[in-house]
């Protein structure tokens, strides 16, 4: 399974899923205030 990783702008806050949260739970920014983490494969 490959889920995406959310970065909180805001706070740092990383997010696990497919979709940003709504809410930031740690600091309660808007969905908008979140980035994609790109993560590199180890080969």
């Amino acid at each position: 399974m490959n889920n995406k990783k959310w970065r909180c702008k805001i706070c740092g806050y990383i997010h696990e899923g497919d979709e940003p949260p709504e809410i930031c739970p740690r600091c309660g920014a808007s969905k908008m205030n979140f980035n994609k983490v790109e993560e590199k494969e180890n080969n």
